[in-house]
């Protein structure tokens, strides 16, 4: 565009001209630089998506100049462009949580059986595999707690969170929750009661991974011997 024409205008035709033709939230957009023109001492960080030819991603630093005797002078603004910068955050935010839940399933799996054949050794008072076995599972539950570290790190970089809704059989979920867990916990009696056929309107994985912690702290907690039910 021609800048010649905003040389010399107000800030309200600056705005109208400049700003609002070429930024994804114009109205959102004009109230924040309105807000910051009307308090110049204000220090701020922005970030503005400018979508006039090609979508970009501009930080916007706001803040107030002054004289060596200390009077306000008048207010600076510097956009620098971090599109590229965004994009890779991005795509490292989405490989820490593909990374993560992929690397959910088998390490539970791990932990479950390395438990099962714990079990069996020591049933069987067999004094080496049972050292090599709770090394596994030691080792095995570190790596699960790195995942949900991964997993919560993942959500804390994408919020908010969007929700992908389905409709489920919760029954069903629940039991395949049940038959992992049970793997991991065979001196524990898992016993679920509930209609056989539960139909609800969720986000799939994420309600999946809210019964798996449920119910695997009741397992935890639980006293030896005891049993978890769900309802």
């Amino acid at each position: 565009m021609d800048h010649s024409k905003v040389v010399g205008c107000s800030r309200g035709v600056m705005i109208a001209i400049c700003l609002k033709p070429c930024v994804a939230k114009p109205e959102e957009s004009e109230d924040r630089l309105r807000y910051l023109y009307d308090h110049p001492e204000t220090v701020a960080e922005d970030q503005v998506e400018v979508v006039e030819s090609a979508q970009h991603i501009l930080r916007r630093y706001t803040a107030p100049t002054h004289e060596d005797s200390g009077a306000f002078l008048g207010c600076i603004e510097v956009y620098s462009d971090v599109s590229e910068r965004r994009r890779l955050e991005r795509l490292r935010d989405e490989f820490l949580s593909v990374a993560a839940h992929e690397l959910q399933t088998p390490v539970t799996a791990v932990k479950g059986y390395a438990r099962l054949l714990l079990g069996w050794a020591l049933n069987g008072h067999k004094p080496r595999e049972v050292e090599a076995l709770q090394a596994i599972s030691r080792q095995s539950d570190r790596i699960e707690r790195l995942v949900r570290d991964l997993l919560e790190i993942s959500r804390m970089r994408t919020w908010p969170v969007e929700l992908a809704r389905c409709s489920v059989n919760l029954s069903k979920l629940v039991c395949r929750v049940l038959d992992r867990l049970a793997c991991a916990a065979p001196r524990r009696r898992l016993v679920l009661r509930a209609d056989e056929m539960v139909p609800v309107e969720v986000d799939c994985e994420r309600i999946e991974e809210v019964i798996s912690n449920l119910i695997g702290n009741a397992v935890k907690y639980s006293p030896a011997g005891g049993r978890s039910r769900s309802k």
